[in-house]
């Protein structure tokens, strides 16, 4: 009879070992496929808003090197506002803002309107700007490898949305 309690016992244990790692593969795949849904519908949002069209807007190289110029063309009028998103953080930097006049560390790459009616915009690589966020600081722009989107709009952060291109920065 205790040999049937023993038994048991050692049947419910590895049932449990199991499912523990069940659950835990099942938690990971799950965790997986939620960050799969938020991105899917992060980029779906920013799909809607936000476009690409290379008559609209554009930028190059596509590969951009810490000692060149990232180049913008873009229709006049299209934007009165700039700001670059590296990916790799989620790191936002405004480079042109409606009524930002700057300060003395840091002047704007332009004013809005002297963005808008600009055909042909040249950018260092080495250009610096506040980072996004409550007291960010004064940093390079393009200072870690990796994905960068830049983003136009007459009123980024509004529902208008606008144009985008995509660039990857090399050291």
């Amino acid at each position: 009879m205790w040999h049937h309690y023993v038994a048991a016992a050692f049947e419910a244990e590895k049932t449990m070992r199991m499912l523990k790692r069940t659950g835990a593969v099942l938690s990971a795949v799950l965790a997986g496929w939620s960050a799969i849904g938020i991105a899917h519908g992060a980029e779906k949002y920013e799909e809607e808003q936000y476009h690409v069209d290379k008559h609209m807007f554009d930028c190059s190289p596509k590969i951009l090197k810490s000692d060149q110029t990232l180049v913008i063309t873009q229709v006049p009028q299209q934007g009165l506002e700039l700001a670059v998103q590296r990916l790799k953080g989620n790191v936002w930097y405004y480079l042109v803002q409606h009524g930002f006049i700057g300060d003395e560390k840091f002047k704007p790459l332009m004013s809005s309107e002297e963005f808008a009616a600009a055909r042909r915009v040249e950018i260092p690589a080495t250009i610096t700007a506040y980072r996004s966020g409550p007291n960010g600081p004064l940093e390079r722009v393009f200072s870690k490898p990796g994905r960068y989107i830049l983003y136009t709009s007459d009123t980024l952060g509004s529902e208008r949305g606008g144009y985008i291109c995509t660039i990857n920065y090399v050291k």
